[in-house]
């Protein structure tokens, strides 16, 4: 038997699980963090070539973006954004409902440690 989840793939819906998820990370010393509208890639290979709207969380700390950046793709779990003025930008496109916690974590860790 297999567990199929779906990743929210309507705008709406990715603007909305952002917005509360910015929300828990505001709760994070020394962190903001806004929603974005923004545009992912899709395709293969070396050269994307779908582009699709998304909403992202633009993550600010205390901690220059690329050492955030760095200690969370380092971490456990790893966790990949992009770096983009100043801020480490976060697609939930590409995270699970049930992966919202520890990615709060991982976050919290990487800007408090």
């Amino acid at each position: 038997n297999v567990d199929v989840e779906r990743v929210p793939v309507g705008l709406a819906e990715l603007r909305q699980r952002a917005n509360s998820f910015a929300t828990r990370l505001r709760s994070i010393p020394n962190l903001s963090a806004e929603v974005r509208d923004d545009v992912s890639f899709v395709g293969g290979g070396s050269l994307p070539d779908v582009a699709v709207p998304t909403a992202v969380i633009a993550l600010q700390s205390t901690r220059s973006e690329t050492e955030l950046a760095t200690r969370l793709r380092t971490g456990t779990p790893a966790v990949v954004g992009r770096v983009q003025e100043g801020k480490l930008l976060l697609d939930l496109r590409t995270v699970f409902e049930r992966q919202e916690d520890e990615l709060l974590a991982a976050i919290r860790a990487a800007v408090q440690s």
